[in-house]
């Protein structure tokens, strides 16, 4: 691009045109990224410039760069709001139909000019976008991200809010198959959520992303009692649908040790203990596995779980067999301190727990206590 021209469009010398003229000006120049003169506008938010440019080439104002923007995504991206309005204004002044092209163009990640918005927070250009055409809310992007949950997912719930408040539907899609839902418990924004239950249909709550987890697993694995206990008022079959590896909430509390949401799901779905993951194993297992003593402590407990202490997974192996295959050498002691705990069961390779025991010596060296309360040493 003429150097002349670009630095004119940078600074705003509106004169540079007038001295030029119209006639001898080439607005058909581009950067070395494509940029025309109106795009370069859009950046520096010259106004001016911007009306004189469409002034003489309003086709320029279709025009995309080498990442497919137009200059309506530049303004709206860097937070130019007089640009953007003027902008929306030049295509208003021509046909409807002119107008929606103008503000659903997407670029090459097929993000419309709302997206762009969004992702840098930029609330009133939101607030106008939205008004000119309300079903920006419905556009997603080429990794399916709805600008609803581009505002979740980036913590702007103020842009949030005004979607779900001012537009009476739009898209809640995320990527990896989440949705806005699944954003908001992982940023564990409890008030948002109240909102969003009240705007969607219940379905959301069973919507499951691309490793089969849906919200009350995010919570779940969160610790997030509050949350577990309203989805489960609003479904209590949450607690019984898995994820992609078999494992149910539960399973999921056990094994990062949340023992508030375990005793939550207990209380309010207690067959949720007897549900086993594609291995075979229990919540016990898990806690057991990931050496979480309260967990374990909770479920030895629960009254629900008392028939399943000595389950065996897919491999035979009971929670205390996997104590001592993870050298989890407390969470042994416990169980073998513990009546209803068969220290004889045998896993598919033969083995007992005092075997296994046996062939580790580094746990050898310190469970001795375990094996004499094993009756074996």
């Amino acid at each position: 691009m003429d150097v002349g021209l670009l630095n004119a469009a940078i600074s705003g010398n509106d004169s540079f045109f007038e001295e030029i003229g119209g006639e001898d000006l080439n607005l058909e120049q581009v950067t070395r990224r494509g940029n025309s003169v109106l795009h370069v506008a859009a950046k520096s938010g010259k106004v001016q410039i911007m009306k004189k440019v469409l002034d003489l080439q309003p086709s320029l104002l279709y025009m995309e760069n080498c990442k497919g923007n137009t200059a309506l995504h530049i303004a709206a991206s860097l937070g130019h709001f007089d640009m953007t309005k003027r902008l929306i204004s030049c295509a208003k002044d021509q046909e409807a139909a002119v107008k929606n092209l103008l503000l659903r163009k997407k670029n090459l990640e097929k993000n419309t000019a709302l997206h762009e918005a969004i992702r840098n927070d930029h609330y009133d250009i939101v607030e106008l976008l939205i008004r000119e055409d309300p079903e920006l809310a419905s556009f997603t992007n080429n990794v399916l991200e709805s600008p609803l949950f581009l505002a979740v997912d980036r913590g702007f719930y103020k842009i949030a809010l005004q979607i779900i408040e001012t537009i009476p539907e739009c898209s809640y899609m995320a990527r990896n198959g989440m949705n806005a839902l699944h954003a908001a418990v992982i940023h564990e924004q409890n008030n948002f959520l109240h909102k969003m239950l009240d705007k969607f249909s219940m379905a959301i709550l069973q919507e499951a992303n691309d490793y089969g987890w849906i919200p009350v697993h995010y919570a779940a694995y969160l610790g997030n009692v509050k949350v577990v206990e309203l989805f489960l008022k609003k479904d209590s079959s949450l607690a019984y649908i898995k994820d992609k590896e078999g494992m149910y909430a539960l399973h999921i509390s056990a094994r990062k040790g949340h023992v508030g949401v375990m005793r939550t799901l207990i209380r309010n779905c207690p067959e949720t203990c007897e549900l086993l993951d594609n291995k075979g194993r229990t919540a016990l297992h898990l806690a057991v596995e990931t050496g979480n003593k309260n967990a374990v402590k909770i479920l030895l407990k629960e009254l629900a779980f008392q028939d399943l202490i000595n389950e065996q997974d897919k491999e035979g192996n009971t929670p205390l067999h996997l104590a001592a295959i993870n050298g989890r050498y407390t969470i042994l002691l416990m169980l073998a301190d513990d009546r209803r705990v068969d220290k004889w069961a045998m896993n598919e390779e033969g083995m007992n727990t005092a075997d296994i025991i046996r062939l580790d010596n580094r746990l050898l060296s310190s469970v001795k206590v375990c094996l004499v309360k094993l009756c074996i040493y």
